[in-house]
C-alpha cells in the first residue's frame, strides 16, 4: 500500500511540475493581440490600438531558456533568492542569447517577471509594468515568442526576425 502511496505521490508531483512549465501559447497570443488590437494604458498614456502579432517559435524556445537559467538558479538556492534579471546567471545578455540561438532580430525588447498564475495573471502583471506595457503595444512588433519555467516568465518581442 505504502508503494502504491509513494508511486501516485510521484506521479502528480512530476505532473505538477511540468504543468507549471507549460502554458497555452495561442490563448497568450490571443490575449496580446486583444490588448494590441484595443489599445490600453501605460501608466498615465493612453496608447492607441496597433497591429497583431504572430508567435515566432525560435523566440519562444530563446524566451523559454532564460526562463529555466532563471528557474534552476531559484531551485539550486538555498535562500529561496528569486534573481529575476535581463543578464543570465553567467553574465549572458539579450543579445548573447540571440546569438546562441542562431537568431538575428530587429527592435528586440524582453519582458520578464515572476508570477504565479495563468496567462491572463503574466499578462496583467506586464500591463502594469509601464515599461513591459510600452513593450507589448510598441507598433513596430511584429513577432512575439514566450518562454515559461516554474513562475519564471520571459516574452521575446521583435520587429524584424530572421535566422543566421
Amino acid at each position: 500500500m505504502n508503494r502504491l502511496f509513494l508511486g501516485i505521490s510521484t506521479l502528480l508531483c512530476i505532473f505538477s511540475l511540468s504543468a507549471q512549465h507549460s502554458f497555452d501559447e495561442k490563448l497568450l497570443l490571443q490575449l496580446v493581440n486583444e490588448i494590441r488590437t484595443d489599445g490600453c494604458y501605460c501608466g498615465n498614456e493612453n496608447l492607441k490600438p496597433v497591429n497583431e502579432v504572430i508567435w515566432n517559435n525560435k523566440l519562444a524556445d530563446i524566451a523559454k531558456n532564460h526562463s529555466e537559467d532563471l528557474f534552476t538558479y531559484w531551485s539550486k538556492n538555498e535562500n529561496n533568492f528569486v534573481y529575476l534579471s535581463h543578464v543570465g546567471t553567467d553574465g549572458s545578455t539579450l543579445e548573447d542569447r540571440l546569438e546562441k540561438g542562431d537568431v538575428k532580430a530587429k527592435n528586440i525588447r524582453e519582458n520578464i517577471c515572476y508570477v504565479q498564475g495563468k496567462e491572463s495573471i503574466v499578462i496583467d502583471h506586464w500591463l502594469n509594468n509601464v515599461e513591459s506595457c510600452k513593450n507589448l503595444m510598441n507598433p513596430t512588433t511584429t513577432s512575439i515568442g514566450v518562454g515559461r519555467s516554474g513562475n519564471f516568465w520571459t516574452m521575446l518581442l521583435t520587429s524584424a526576425f530572421f535566422t543566421k
